[in-house]
């Protein structure tokens, strides 16, 4: 039988998700300098579209490769067109297409293939031989 996944969260004070899902303002996280953003303000701006990568840290965790730091993310997605900050200053993403393709580039195509693999998530064509 497999393991479960590694728990992971949009915020790194666990025992304060429900909190934060009622309302509580993420800077106020006292674990976000682990999260590695540069402060608790860009904390608060990034925690609530770090749902897919919270996921994508699972989903790493379960099959082996390296588990990038959930900052790294958003940090190297955009150019893949993974996230997108928009002039008025709101955040569109994870999106699905860019996400894969930062992982076919990064991390393990392979395991990726198989992991999506039918769950209607684009696949880059270099991935779709693997």
């Amino acid at each position: 039988m497999r393991e479960a996944p590694p728990y992971r969260a949009l915020w790194e004070t666990a025992a304060f998700v429900a909190d934060f899902l009622a309302g509580r303002v993420a800077a106020t996280d006292p674990l976000w300098p682990a999260n590695g953003a540069e402060s608790a303000t860009g904390y608060a701006r990034w925690a609530e579209h770090l749902c897919g990568c919270a996921c994508l840290q699972m989903a790493l965790g379960a099959r082996g490769p390296p588990v990038p730091h959930i900052q790294d993310i958003p940090r190297a997605v955009p150019a893949l067109g993974g996230y997108v900050e928009r002039p008025d200053g709101t955040i569109r993403g994870l999106i699905d297409a860019g996400a894969v393709a930062w992982l076919d580039q990064r991390l393990a195509p392979k395991i990726f293939a198989r992991f999506f693999a039918g769950r209607g998530i684009l696949i880059p064509g270099s991935l779709r031989s693997a």
